[in-house]
């Protein structure tokens, strides 16, 4: 009866032991909950706006950067931030580390620099005219913090580095174009 009772709990602990070492193991999951910026020039300080969602199961928890002090951020024993970094210009990968998981999260750092029209493109449209930009160029000059020019190169201007666009009505508008997180505007023209 004994040795019955005993091969029975042995069994159990055999069978249920995969089940607690998994809920003993289990890894939650880090997702960005609000829009966090991903692209930075040289210098700048991390966005401490986003929002995070952690789950793990059916709990959820939303946490993120509750102060920023010093130039530093706020970390505590469940929080932390690794990897992140604009002290040159690059693609690097922070990793945003909660309770039991992580996150990596690619990101770009430019350094500062201007933008200009090297080679212009059509600028006079007809009414529901699309955008043309061939022939377009422009003229990315790249600087460090102090001002000085480090690179300077010519970029072909393609459609999707343009907004603000709209051939639907006549007159004069302005356009954007954006290329490294800079932006230039420019006037073009709608015609009947």
């Amino acid at each position: 009866m004994k040795k019955k009772f005993f091969s029975l709990i042995l069994i159990c602990m055999l069978l249920l032991s995969p089940a607690i070492l998994t809920a003993c193991t289990s890894k939650g999951k880090i997702t960005i909950e609000q829009n966090f910026r991903t692209e930075y020039f040289v210098g700048e300080q991390i966005d401490t706006s986003a929002v995070f969602k952690y789950t793990e199961g059916k709990d959820v928890e939303y946490f993120g950067f509750d102060t920023y002090l010093n130039g530093h951020i706020r970390e505590d024993d469940d929080f932390k931030v690794a990897g992140f970094s604009t002290e040159t210009a690059g693609t690097r990968t922070m990793v945003i580390i909660y309770e039991d998981a992580t996150l990596k999260i690619p990101y770009t750092v430019y350094n500062h620099g201007e933008i200009s029209l090297q080679t212009t493109f059509k600028l006079e449209y007809n009414l529901n005219e699309s955008l043309n930009v061939g022939g377009g160029v422009l003229n990315y000059v790249e600087k460090d913090l102090a001002g000085s020019v480090i690179n300077q190169t010519l970029v072909p201007l393609t459609a999707n580095m343009v907004s603000n666009f709209n051939t639907s009505t006549l007159g004069t508008k302005q356009l954007k174009i954006k290329y490294n997180l800079l932006e230039l505007n420019l006037n073009y023209t709608v015609v009947a």
